[in-house]
């Protein structure tokens, strides 16, 4: 793992999302270097031709990150009463060596209720496509249904602020190594995928009920509701925390900026 790989990542993955809700963004690694002539420590708008090749509208500081952080939580109930859980919280600290500390804490449920049959009422099996999806980069929220009576929430938040990073780095227990961890329970099944030089991806599934998941990764974001059943109530919750060091909060005209990558923070949110 090298700090580079990650920050690329945490840096690429926020400029999406900004760009995604209208606000600005910090410049990505693929961003051209900034001028000799320019302060490295001043807030700089990018000449239109520059601006061409890149996302996000200005470039702050030296993008000095202290802290990025995601946390991921789903949660289904069944008609029946049967509830399925899942939560990650991946932290990447960036101190002062050459290679940031990462943090992963999974957590999975699964409460049983209910049987019922897998087949549709009526012998009418019912079907949901995401194929289309697949080539979607950046921020992605959808819902498919196939049945009434559901309640499904996608939401997705980004908080920015400055600082130190708060996290505790050197209590918490190192990320494991890159694999997918998963719990099933009759036909239900909860599985997280990690990779700290991806990311991370969550799923919810039953057999002829749907699927629900989750990821951050390269390409981007993504929340995804598909539910074949009746009765059902899905939330999918993803926070992003990303903390500026602080010498990216030196300068007044880094605070201007800061203000007005807060007024983007909201990302979306549907039901």
């Amino acid at each position: 793992m090298h700090t580079r790989t990650h920050k690329s990542l945490t840096l690429a993955i926020v400029a999406t999302l900004l760009a995604a809700g209208g606000g600005y963004a910090t410049a990505a690694s693929a961003a051209p270097a900034v001028p000799s002539n320019r302060t490295a420590s001043m807030l700089q708008e990018i000449p239109d031709p520059e601006l061409a090749t890149m996302r996000g509208r200005f470039i702050i500081g030296s993008n000095t990150v202290a802290y990025f952080g995601v946390t991921m939580a789903s949660s289904w109930v069944t008609s029946s009463g049967q509830t399925l859980t899942g939560a990650a919280v991946l932290g990447m600290h960036f101190g002062a060596g050459s290679t940031p500390v990462i943090t992963f804490t999974p957590t999975m449920n699964i409460v049983q209720g209910a049987a019922i049959p897998a087949a549709s009422p009526g012998g009418v099996v019912r079907s949901v496509d995401g194929s289309g999806l697949a080539s979607v980069n950046g921020l992605l929220q959808g819902i498919q249904v196939a049945g009434d009576g559901n309640r499904a929430v996608n939401v997705t938040s980004l908080r920015i602020s400055q600082g130190a990073d708060t996290g505790s780095a050197a209590a918490a227990a190192p990320a494991s190594a890159p694999g997918t961890m998963q719990m099933t329970s009759g036909d239900a099944r909860v599985a997280i995928a990690f990779n700290p030089d991806d990311g991370v991806e969550m799923t919810l599934g039953i057999v002829g009920q749907g699927l629900v998941s989750q990821w951050i990764r390269n390409s981007g974001v993504g929340q995804l509701v598909q539910l074949t059943a009746d009765g059902q109530s899905v939330s999918n919750q993803l926070q992003l925390n990303l903390v500026l060091g602080s010498a990216a909060a030196s300068s007044q005209a880094l605070h201007a900026a800061s203000a007005a990558l807060l007024q983007a923070r909201a990302v979306g949110a549907g039901g």
